[in-house]
């Protein structure tokens, strides 16, 4: 007896320490990515940083890494700042993040895989839910593309696109629609996201070219292929301006 009680005590330090790593990495995750969504409307106007106080990091279900604290934290900071500032958070929210680490090391599929990931969850993110449980699907083959950022655009339009479609928040089925092609969808899509922040400000239709339609591998879907167009678009508009 005293032997099953040594063993269960040995056995619950363990779990406890576990847990306090976790929540540890978690926290630094929080902290740092909450600064990156606080400052980010800033830092891409070149104006001075902002001045802010990080929340307490919550007790997030489902988060257990650097990451998911982090992605959680970005969020955060980014509605915050919209909140204070009077800045409608659908006009900076809906731009896709990136991992600056890998960047400039990341292949086109690490950018799939994070970009999905964070697609998927986005909801459930931005509305402070728990993680979705998902897999993220095989890395597609794209002429001629082997880019983080890219990848990473892919994936967060895919993975949003799926929750979508599982959890029915949207849809852009329609008679027209199911007899377009993918790249119909690309070339729909884009215009509307490069043209999106100026057609919500009642501004001027921008001018631009939209990119030759990527080809995917196994895919020639209309929604998907807007979907894709439509976060291509705005990341674009948002580099550039």
């Amino acid at each position: 007896m005293r032997y099953v009680t040594f063993i269960f005590f040995i056995i619950s330090i363990l779990i406890f320490n576990n847990v306090s790593a976790q929540r540890s990495e978690v926290k630094k995750g929080w902290d740092e990515g909450y600064e990156a969504g606080y400052c980010e409307y800033n830092s891409k106007h070149s104006r001075i940083k902002p001045i802010f106080i990080v929340p307490i990091c919550p007790i997030i279900v489902g988060a257990h890494t650097f990451d998911d604290g982090y992605k959680y934290g970005f969020i955060q900071g980014r509605k915050d700042f919209a909140r204070k500032h009077s800045i409608d958070d659908d006009e900076i929210e809906d731009v896709p993040f990136y991992n600056s680490n890998k960047m400039d090391k990341g292949s086109f599929c690490d950018g799939w895989k994070d970009g999905y990931e964070v697609g998927y969850c986005y909801y459930n993110l931005k509305h402070s839910r728990i993680k979705p449980i998902f897999i993220v699907p095989i890395c597609p083959i794209v002429s001629g593309i082997n880019d983080y950022k890219d990848g990473y655009s892919y994936g967060f339009a895919k993975g949003k696109l799926d929750f979508a479609e599982k959890h029915q928040t949207t849809s852009l089925d329609s008679e027209d629609n199911k007899y377009k092609s993918f790249c119909d969808g690309w070339e729909e899509g884009y215009e509307a996201g490069y043209c999106y922040y100026n057609l919500k400000h009642h501004k001027f239709k921008p001018i631009f070219i939209v990119p030759i339609c990527p080809i995917v591998s196994g895919i020639n879907d209309y929604n998907e292929g807007y979907a894709y167009g439509f976060t291509r678009g705005k990341a674009d508009f948002a580099d550039k301006h």
